[in-house]
């Protein structure tokens, strides 16, 4: 009931100001920031007096930290979003890079365009209508859902493959697709800068040249399943501490305080750190459903990925995976801390994503960025 009264609060509010709006705005909704954020820092380069607004959640205040201080910023979450509508009514082009329930009950207007950015590569995991806790969902959710899901007239895709997945997930057949790859992974291809990301961050955390750097990134788990840490630390000490370091990065939701404490082989990564930002120094990625593989494999000094999935019938069965998701992954599924470590072991550490490359980052070849701020001129 309280979000029936909500969402029609919203409604009557913005139906009100979109009487007397002019759509002269370019705004930026976001709940991670760092797929919009370098896209509103090149347009206010450009034209330094354009209309640009920056709204966003609690979420994306990593990125923040990189948003030219000329482009207005506002705070979009729990209460204040009310304060928001006025500029979410008055946008000429609307980015979005999550599902936003306040869309749905916003009017919609021709001489506006929704571009969903998206956050992330390519999908292991279903979402949208696909999302396995919606079976249950009763038919008022899945009504306010499609109206959500309608809003957006455009999609940024960096191949076919993630096309086909928004056409299912989101019945987004007949919308239009921007063939211009993921903002974030431009700074992929300047090598010079990649390479200096990757000795700062070696120096930072104290790792030698002999060691590998070994990053854990489990995907957030909700419902029944649980977000407690599920691979053995102590036997991959044993086993590795001589020639790797560990680097944990939890999901941006979780706390670290259940975490252990930095030593000579663990790392933690805190939440308050993009795991983007840490891409540079990984030797060997250690993840399970996340899309990290699907951008990740733009970066050549990656030369080993491993899924540690776990909890794979619980994960399918709650969340539900994408169909023939195993040959979505580029590296071996595997259940149990022992058969890891017994993985890391395994040599060379060499791998080749030239072709898992032309399927999930077709598009996506270091101009993004770019492509987009001039589709929003």
């Amino acid at each position: 009931m309280m979000k029936k009264i909500y969402m029609l609060l919203m409604l009557l509010f913005s139906r009100g100001l979109a009487v007397f709006s002019k759509r002269d705005k370019i705004v930026f909704l976001s709940s991670f920031g760092d797929n919009n954020v370098p896209v509103a820092n090149e347009l206010i380069q450009r034209n330094p007096t354009a209309s640009i607004v920056f709204l966003y959640e609690r979420s994306a205040g990593q990125s923040l930290l990189n948003l030219d201080p000329r482009i207005v910023r506002k705070k979009c979450d729990g209460v204040a979003m009310f304060s928001c509508i006025p500029t979410l009514v008055s946008a000429r082009k609307l980015v979005i890079d999550n599902y936003f329930a306040v869309l749905g009950a916003l009017p919609k207007n021709k001489k506006s365009e929704t571009i969903q950015v998206w956050h992330a590569n390519g999908a292991i995991k279903q979402f949208g209508y696909e999302d396995a806790s919606n079976r249950i969902r009763p038919l008022a959710d899945k009504k306010r859902f499609k109206k959500v899901y309608d809003f957006t007239d455009s999609y940024v895709v960096g191949s076919k493959k993630m096309q086909a997945i928004f056409e299912q997930s989101f019945e987004a057949r007949g919308k239009k697709f921007l063939p211009f790859g993921i903002a974030r992974t431009d700074v992929f291809f300047d090598n010079k800068l990649m390479t200096q990301k990757r000795l700062e961050i070696r120096r930072k955390f104290d790792v030698s040249e002999s060691k590998k750097v070994i990053v854990y990134a489990p995907t957030y788990r909700s419902g029944e399943l649980s977000n407690e840490l599920q691979l053995d630390v102590e036997l991959l000490r044993r086993e590795h501490s001589e020639d790797s370091v560990l680097l944990i990065k939890r999901h941006p939701r979780l706390n670290d305080s259940d975490l252990l404490t930095d030593d000579d082989f663990i790392k933690i990564v805190p939440n308050t750190t993009a795991l983007t930002d840490f891409y540079p120094a990984i030797d060997v990625l250690i993840s399970d459903f996340s899309s990290i593989p699907f951008e990740i494999s733009l970066l050549p000094t990656v030369k080993k990925m491993l899924f540690f999935c776990y909890d794979e019938k619980e994960y399918e069965l709650q969340q539900g995976l994408q169909q023939n998701w195993r040959t979505m992954l580029p590296g071996p599924i595997i259940a149990t801390s022992q058969l890891l470590s017994e993985e890391l072991k395994n040599v060379p550490y060499k791998a080749d994503y030239e072709g898992y490359n032309k399927t999930w980052n077709t598009y996506t070849t270091g101009n993004a960025v770019k492509q987009l701020a001039d589709y929003l001129q």
